[in-house]
């Protein structure tokens, strides 16, 4: 979802765009693409963040419950092991 700078951003970057595109082309039908495009790539290549997977989060919880215990059964001396 955007946020409120982010779509600020996106309706400048658009207007700027279409008074560039009507500068350059006199035609509003080509301005209008031009801006769409030049938003739609905008958005695009924008970095995003990554979204929560509670089934990553379980799985990592899970090897790192395993490795505690690997590391449990390490610490024994060696009269308890024998």
């Amino acid at each position: 979802m955007l946020s409120k700078e982010k779509t600020e951003n996106a309706t400048r970057a658009y207007i700027h765009s279409y008074n560039v595109a009507m500068e350059m082309t006199r035609n509003p039908n080509l301005a209008v693409q031009i801006a769409t495009n030049v938003i739609m790539v905008m958005l695009m290549t924008e970095p995003k963040e990554p979204a929560f997977n509670p089934f990553q989060a379980i799985i990592e919880q899970m090897v790192q419950a395993q490795n505690e215990g690997r590391e449990e059964e390490n610490d024994r001396t060696e009269n308890e092991a024998d």
